[in-house]
């Protein structure tokens, strides 16, 4: 694993555009070239991440994901180390295409890709993936129209599929998280589609008991808008 030097990151600031930061600093770089390095640090003193840190979660994920035919990041180029601050990173090339949200902003966002936003998570739950961090920021739409995941630090899976209670509790996040409701809810395209094509892709059983709470979500969450 490489190690970057203090000197070594700031060269690095230099050359590279801030994508994402917060208060401990830099998150999410973009290098000239179209590849990404994404920082990762230990939040908490005491933390499983210690045992499984995020970097190799999200390698994990990476590979996982892969497997399952979902597309997601390109390719991982490499691991590095930045001691001074703490923290790991990991050189990576992207999933080339635009968020749900970037189509959203330039009025994109038609009545088709939300049926297949339906199904798409539809085929995720399906799947046995649960993605805590699924809201409409996170899922990529490719070149080739195929929908895909990013930000993947934050997922786990299962040979089975997902439980009714998982289920719901991945799209009251979707439905809460960032305007998800807002984006699935306006004029032009109502919340009913992404939730028709959502149940239409569940057993009989199981939409039957994710009808109903999908109703009463809906409810609640424009009762607060």
């Amino acid at each position: 694993m490489k190690v970057l030097s203090e000197q070594e990151y700031q060269q690095l600031l230099e050359i590279t555009e801030t994508i994402e930061r917060d208060k401990q600093g830099e998150k999410v770089l973009e290098y000239p070239d179209g590849r990404y390095m994404k920082l990762f640090r230990i939040k908490k003193l005491i933390s499983s991440a210690r045992l499984y840190p995020y970097w190799r979660r999200f390698i994990r994920n990476t590979a996982t994901l892969k497997r399952l035919n979902i597309p997601t990041i390109a390719s991982i180029e490499e691991v590095v180390r930045v001691p001074h601050i703490k923290k790991t990173a990991i050189i990576y090339k992207p999933l080339l295409g635009r968020t749900i949200i970037q189509l959203q902003k330039k009025g994109e966002l038609t009545e088709d890709l939300i049926v297949n936003i339906g199904a798409f998570v539809a085929s995720l739950h399906a799947k046995g993936v649960y993605f805590r961090s699924l809201h409409l920021g996170n899922v990529v739409l490719d070149p080739d129209g195929q929908l895909g995941l990013i930000d993947i630090s934050d997922l786990q899976t299962s040979p089975f599929a997902l439980s009714v209670f998982s289920r719901k509790r991945n799209l009251r996040y979707l439905f809460r998280c960032w305007n998800g409701l807002r984006l699935l809810n306006n004029p032009q395209h109502d919340a009913q589609i992404f939730i028709n094509e959502y149940l239409r892709n569940l057993k009989p059983a199981c939409a039957t008991r994710m009808k109903t709470f999908l109703s009463q979500l809906r409810e609640e969450l424009a009762q607060k808008e």
